[in-house]
């Protein structure tokens, strides 16, 4: 709409690129953290280029929902390491950030920015109606429209029913339950592995960081795309989180 280049670097669009981006994000700080009888933060060379070029890509892919969680993981990490000094410079950054935005930015890019938070850019109402078709469609059909009403599919055959949103376009095909039920799931992972973050140590810690991280930072892209069409961060987020659940109950056994 303002006329900016969005890049898409090999993936299939800049969505795929900039949700890619947040999982090597994810994957990143779990690896440079280590927890053994203390936890230590120790990147190698070739890891902090990689945290740069993430930073890079997220810039160039230019997607809002990736752009803010790219930060909330940032944020979330911190808070789940208890780096009170990261925190500190988190907030002072974001204060900065919102003075300069409010008394010194001016042209297209406020506009794009305020136009964003209001709903008031064609993307920003185009999201509103997809979803607000959506609700419509699942409160006349609970149980589902059927695979292919939403999503993908539906997009490729220019009949798409809702849609721009991960959990409606499960509710438009599968129905309120099969909807409440991936949430479910979703959130039992991200809690079980918050729950990991406090006992577990050494790879099994490293793991479930990384799946933590990756729930946090899919959550807000999941409102605004279809992100489980995106194949490479579908099969590791849901990979490394059955991966994370099989090493819990494997653990669990060998104490009983």
């Amino acid at each position: 709409e303002s006329g900016l280049k969005r890049f898409a670097s090999i993936f299939a669009n800049p969505l795929d690129f900039s949700a890619s981006t947040v999982v090597a994000l994810s994957i990143l700080l779990a690896l440079v953290t280590y927890k053994t009888n203390q936890l230590t933060i120790a990147p190698t060379k070739f890891e902090t280029i990689g945290l740069i070029a993430s930073f890079i890509c997220i810039l160039f892919a230019a997607s809002r929902a990736s752009f803010v969680s790219y930060f909330a993981i940032l944020y979330f990490y911190a808070w789940f390491i208890k780096q009170s000094k990261i925190l500190f410079y988190f907030h002072l950054l974001v204060i900065i950030t919102v003075i300069i935005f409010f008394y010194f930015l001016e042209g297209d890019l406020y506009d794009y920015v305020v136009n964003t938070i209001s709903f008031e850019n064609t993307s920003s109402i185009g999201h509103l109606i997809e979803w607000v078709n959506g609700i419509e469609a699942m409160a006349a059909k609970p149980l589902g429209m059927g695979l292919g009403e939403s999503g993908r599919v539906s997009v490729a055959l220019k009949e798409n029913i809702g849609g721009e949103n991960q959990l409606i376009i499960i509710g438009v095909q599968a129905g309120v339950i099969a909807m409440f039920t991936y949430l479910t799931i979703y959130i039992s992972i991200l809690v079980l592995g918050l729950k990991q973050l406090k006992f577990a140590k050494g790879q099994f810690y490293t793991l479930a960081l990384i799946t933590v991280l990756l729930k946090v930072g899919l959550f807000i892209p999941m409102f605004t795309a279809n992100i489980d069409a995106y194949i490479y961060v579908s099969f590791l987020s849901w990979f490394l989180s059955g991966l994370m659940v099989n090493l819990y109950q494997s653990k669990t056994e060998d104490i009983v």
